[in-house]
């Protein structure tokens, strides 16, 4: 038992470190690549990037009907049982309805954009958000597939690296991209990383998969993901309706204010992240395959890591935090974007403390209970968004966020306890 022990801390303790790393280095290019994006475009120009992404966000969680954390789920637990041909159904039934999905939606982006009376900065940031859409989504279920069977490391690198790396490239050559090319250089970073993905997909998965011949079980199947949809949609309308709102009620001055603020706190998560990354398909391994202790054992440490990790990340945003935002330019760095970015930061570092619980939910079968909270936790976002917004400008949308991230993380912590005894 021991021994077992053992085996899992160090499988759980390497695929930790090694989705650290390729985090870590991700997380550098792409502050990076937001600094020079705001220096390069001005405060207007880098609002419209951020809100193209923001909205492009958004869809990229409605539009899977929450199939990226299903298939993590799905594939792991078909490994786990060597279900081969309910293996390869699920990830060719799950790229099919995705796709189709993408491209409605894509389409209807398009439409709007060029039919609506919006700005025309606003008009150019829902176009090019359609066009990033398919690439998201797409990416989206390619990395989940590769982490269900442990292939973390070929997950992560083409979102993680190669996409801010190739985009980084193209700034640095073409230092003087209006808005639209840069969109334009970005969806191409996108276009190469996912053709590297969908290679490395095809290279890792299991050889019996490719021989199984798939069976399909799309109802229990949509009964799962429905639910993540809904949580997911939560999640999203949580970290993103600040931004959209903003630029909806204010200005894109607002939105680009904002985004470096909360880009900045948003670093406090790249261990959260790293670890959640490894976790997640061994939570569904371990409770699938009746290893309870197991289970309990990989969320006490996970939520250990998470939290040592994310501690001295946070800390320099709430002591230094002009000097982080003169990285994006002296006009970022003003009182109100400081304590922004407190702010911000404060509700970031609150995922620490309740990691994986939201993935162990997930992945115990618990995704309608995960879904309440999402639901009710976004009510209050939008409402208080609503509200906050028009009478407290900026700070009013990170109070908020404050407020409901805190909320979240606290309830989801809860659950887990009492549902899987992990204290």
């Amino acid at each position: 038992m021991s021994g077992d022990h053992g085996a899992l801390m160090r499988r759980l303790r390497s695929g930790t470190l090694n989705a650290f790393m390729i985090r870590g280095v991700g997380v550098g290019l792409l502050f990076l690549m937001h600094a020079l994006l705001a220096r390069n475009l001005g405060v207007e120009a880098y609002g419209v990037f951020s809100y193209a992404m923001s909205l492009a966000g958004l869809l990229a969680v409605i539009v899977p009907l929450g199939w990226p954390n299903a298939l993590i789920r799905f594939v792991a637990e078909y490994r786990e049982q060597k279900k081969w041909g309910l293996f390869r159904g699920a990830l060719v039934r799950s790229h099919q309805i995705v796709l189709a999905i993408a491209v409605f939606i894509c389409a209807l982006l398009w439409l709007v954009s060029y039919q609506s009376n919006a700005t025309d900065e606003m008009q150019i940031a829902i176009w090019y958000a359609g066009a990033i859409l398919p690439f998201i989504v797409l990416s989206a279920l390619r990395r989940s597939a590769l982490n269900g069977v442990q292939r973390i490391r070929e997950g992560l690198i083409p979102d993680e690296i190669l996409v801010p790396l190739i985009f980084l490239l193209i700034l640095f050559f073409f230092s003087s991209l209006n808005i639209s090319l840069t969109l334009q250089g970005y969806i191409f970073s996108l276009f190469i990383s996912f053709l590297v993905g969908t290679f490395w997909l095809w290279k890792f998965m299991p050889k019996d998969v490719f021989v199984a011949c798939s069976v399909y079980r799309t109802k229990d199947w949509m009964a799962t993901a429905l639910p993540m949809l809904f949580g997911g949609i939560g999640r999203t309308i949580i970290n993103r309706t600040d931004v959209l709102m903003l630029g909806a009620i204010l200005s894109m001055q607002s939105v680009g204010m904002y985004s470096a603020a909360n880009r900045i706190a948003t670093l406090c998560l790249f261990m959260v992240s790293a670890v959640e990354t490894i976790a997640a398909p061994m939570l569904a391994e371990s409770y699938h395959g009746g290893r309870y202790d197991q289970f309990r054992q990989i969320m006490r440490s996970s939520r250990l890591w998470a939290v040592v990790g994310s501690l001295p990340l946070v800390l320099p945003m709430l002591f230094f935090p002009e000097l982080l935002l003169k990285l994006f330019g002296d006009e970022f760095a003003s009182d109100g974007a400081i304590m922004l970015l407190q702010l911000l930061a404060i509700a970031k570092f609150t995922k620490a403390l309740s990691t994986p619980c939201g993935f162990a939910l997930l992945m115990a079968g618990e995704e309608w209970r995960f879904a309440l909270m999402m639901a009710m936790v976004a009510s209050v976002n939008l409402l208080g968004n609503f509200f906050a917004i028009p009478v407290w400008g900026a700070l009013g949308a990170a109070y908020v966020t404050v407020i409901c991230m805190m909320t979240l993380n606290f309830w989801q912590w809860a659950a887990s306890r009492k549902l899987f005894g992990v204290k």
